[in-house]
């Protein structure tokens, strides 16, 4: 009776060991594969073939790697200026994965912005201006400091072209004269009005 008695526990505790033992192999595996995703190591994988819940638990977190790879992905691309690559959101409640859309829309945003000035700029209309209202924070400060840059260079430039204008008109009227005397003085009065509007006040 003994005997058996002995026979059944080390039956039953090999038993236990072989049903527990691939048990907590799997959870081992997936604390190791979570780990390394709290570190932001995608190279980690489950290798987990069972059909219970430790194998759907596996699949789910296969899945989250094959996500976060994807975004990942896509961040390399924007940082290399690649601003048409497609941002894959798996789940509307996926925080990170909207994050990274908003901030590839804002990044377009400013692409275009950039892109609209210096087009603007090489085709001579120097008056265009980018909307920094539409942008936020650092974006916003980035698209206001080109629009100063552009009015310190353009205000300058216009003032030039204005006394150049005006310098022509009075060379005009000096040619007037030289090519008809009789018109010498009221000529000369235009000459001195016109003159003197051009030339910048003198400073006490």
């Amino acid at each position: 009776m003994l005997v058996l008695i002995v026979c059944v526990l080390l039956f039953a505790v090999v038993a236990a060991v072989g049903i527990t033992r691939p048990v907590v192999q799997s959870l081992t595996q997936l604390r190791e594969v979570a780990d390394a995703l709290a570190l932001g190591d995608l190279s980690a994988s489950v290798q987990i073939s069972a059909k219970d819940e430790l194998g759907r638990l596996g699949e789910s977190m296969t899945r989250m790697i094959r996500a976060r790879k994807s975004l990942a992905r896509s961040a390399g691309e924007i940082s290399a200026g690649d601003m048409t690559t497609t941002v894959s959101v798996p789940g509307e409640r996926d925080a990170v994965g909207h994050a990274f859309v908003q901030l590839q829309q804002t990044m377009r945003a400013l692409v275009s912005k950039t892109g609209g000035l210096v087009a603007a700029a090489t085709a001579g209309q120097l008056t265009v201006r980018g909307e920094s209202s539409q942008c936020t924070g650092a974006y916003r400060d980035l698209v206001t400091g080109m629009n100063d840059t552009l009015d310190g260079f353009v205000t300058p430039m216009n003032d030039v072209s204005a006394r150049i204008v005006r310098m022509h008109a009075v060379f005009t009227v000096v040619e007037q004269v030289a090519a008809a005397p009789a018109l010498a003085p009221s000529a000369l009065q235009a000459v001195a009005s016109r003159f003197m509007v051009s030339m910048p006040s003198p400073r006490g």
